[in-house]
């Protein structure tokens, strides 16, 4: 015999929120690649070379995925020490090239951008507080 329950209340449609803190975190057991290189410190020059230019919508795209790419594969430990380095590069007097004050923009939105994700994900940010240490 089959028994149906009915309720008064509607059924509420799941948010993209609720289905986003549902979902597993991933875990990547292998190390971080860009554009096929897993050498953190050849990866961090990489993305330095993206710096040294303009910030156009390619190169910030670029810098953009990789730092998504390792908050999606839980790499949070080299998120955070790929997003502190950038910014000391950034800021540093003795980087050769100048990458503009776009870049200055360009990273704080990815870090904001980030921290809402992390806020969504973890209950907490990741970045800044970083930053601010």
């Amino acid at each position: 015999m089959l028994v149906f329950a009915f309720s008064d209340k509607p059924e509420e449609a799941p948010t993209s929120q609720t289905k986003e803190k549902q979902l597993p975190l991933a875990q990547s057991l292998s190390a971080p690649s860009f554009f096929g290189e897993n050498n953190k410190a050849e990866i961090l020059q990489e993305l330095l070379k993206y710096m040294c230019n303009e910030p156009e919508e390619d190169a910030v795209g670029v810098v953009t995925d990789f730092l998504y790419y390792l908050l999606r594969d839980g790499c949070l430990k080299t998120l955070v020490t790929t997003c502190l380095a950038l910014q000391g590069r950034l800021y540093s007097s003795e980087e050769v090239c100048s990458a503009g004050d776009g870049w200055f923009f360009a990273l704080n939105f990815i870090f904001e951008s980030i921290d809402e994700r992390c806020r969504a994900m973890y209950g907490a940010p990741l970045i800044r507080p970083a930053l601010e240490k």
